[in-house]
């Protein structure tokens, strides 16, 4: 029960999970499962748990090669692109490796709030 409460709340709050070293939206788009989703960056399925709000990638299943809408791939794309090119632009780090690192943490925090909301339609469905 608990399980079902934290893959709600997270779905509808598209709370952002960590796994490995990065951090991953949960949204419904990119739902496979209750504790499979798509990795809409890396491409992969990782598989999430939701009460300690992390996720592990499952390698030893890839996502079929219908996964991804292959007409808008290259929009896609350039979408995250451009995204990842104007947060750095525009919060990229300084000098030092304080500002480098909470740089590198904004983007990939501002990556993955905006992917899934932008490019919803791009997902595993």
């Amino acid at each position: 029960m608990l399980t079902g409460i934290a893959r709600a709340y997270n779905t509808r709050h598209s709370s952002l999970i960590t796994v490995g070293d990065k951090v991953m939206p949960i949204c419904k788009e990119a739902e496979i499962d209750a504790t499979k989703y798509v990795d809409s960056v890396s491409k992969k399925m990782v598989k999430v748990d939701h009460t300690k709000w992390s996720g592990t990638v499952v390698e030893d299943k890839p996502l079929p090669p219908t996964a991804f809408d292959a007409s808008v791939e290259g929009k896609r794309t350039a979408i995250l692109s451009a995204v990842e090119d104007y947060v750095t632009k525009h919060f990229g780090g300084g000098a030092n490796d304080d500002n480098e690192e909470r740089s590198d943490e904004l983007n990939h925090t501002i990556l993955s709030r905006f992917a899934p909301r932008f490019c919803s339609s791009f997902h595993y469905h």
